[in-house]
């Protein structure tokens, strides 16, 4: 009963969080519980969660390392500080705290998938395809799983084996994100464009805000000849997502091509240096 009133600012913290969205509200009274008792490892956790929301990822690092200096097993805090590097940029930490975790909870399948997409980027394709076959012997209906199965057989360059693999997942979830996009791919190197296209509009009506299918139908519909086309599609890419550098300099030479608006096209190109 002496600590009814730490109890009571957690609980303020996670109302604020939760029914008001209001973060700063919720690091506020965070850190009057740590300024009183830095011992209470779930409020560091916490700290650590909000900061995050907030994009102050260096800070939320230093929360969650608070927390394992405290309970070096804490499994929250373990995933958390993995993610937190992850946002940062910091992708070896990363997975090395998702490894870490694991040695915790090894029959977390959402982990391992998570854990597999990491490896994956970081072209360790060996690696990443044990996690995945741990993924979905756990939950054998992970078609997120199965597809980025596919994705390590399209590096490894099997656009066959891919195509199956790719196909598996989409039997199993229909709508598994950028299992679409993966296909496309795969037409695209096979040689055929249309089917390509229409597996690019197939992943956007599923998933609309994707700024990199946007691009890639953009790039495909410049090769086809349908310049109008590709202009939009980099234009809706860039209205997704303001800072991708590599959207601007496409755009800029599609309105080049196009002898249009020479003047937008200077801007893009200073816009995506700057970027």
């Amino acid at each position: 009963k002496d600590k009814i009133h730490l109890y009571n600012l957690m609980r303020r913290a996670r109302e604020a969080s939760l029914n008001d969205n209001d973060s700063e509200a919720a690091i506020n009274a965070l850190e009057e519980v740590l300024e009183e008792d830095p011992s209470v490892i779930d409020a560091w956790v916490s700290l650590g969660n909000e900061q995050r929301r907030v994009h102050r990822v260096d800070d939320s690092i230093r929360s969650y390392k608070k927390a394992l200096s405290l309970k070096a097993d804490s499994e929250l805090a373990v995933i958390n500080l993995a993610h937190a590097y992850r946002m940062a940029g910091k992708d070896e930490e990363a997975i090395l705290g998702f490894e870490q975790f694991l040695k915790l909870d090894p029959r977390n399948e959402q982990i391992h998938y998570e854990l597999a997409q990491m490896l994956i980027d970081d072209n360790r394709l060996n690696e990443a395809e044990r996690h995945l076959e741990e993924a979905i012997g756990l939950a054998p209906q992970m078609a997120a799983a199965q597809n980025a199965r596919g994705v390590i057989a399209l590096r490894r360059r099997d656009s066959k084996g891919a195509e199956v693999l790719i196909i598996e997942a989409l039997a199993i979830k229909p709508d598994v994100r950028l299992a679409h996009f993966n296909l496309a791919l795969i037409a695209e190197g096979r040689g055929d464009p249309r089917e390509a296209e229409e597996l690019y509009r197939k992943e956007l009506e599923l998933y609309p805000a994707s700024y990199k299918v946007e691009f890639n139908l953009g790039r495909l519909l410049g090769a086809i000849g349908d310049l109008e086309g590709q202009i939009a599609a980099f234009e809706r890419a860039l209205e997704i997502n303001p800072e991708f550098a590599e959207g601007h300099f496409f755009l800029a030479k599609a309105l080049l091509a196009s002898n249009e608006n020479l003047n937008k096209a200077i801007e893009l190109a200073q816009k995506g240096l700057s970027l």
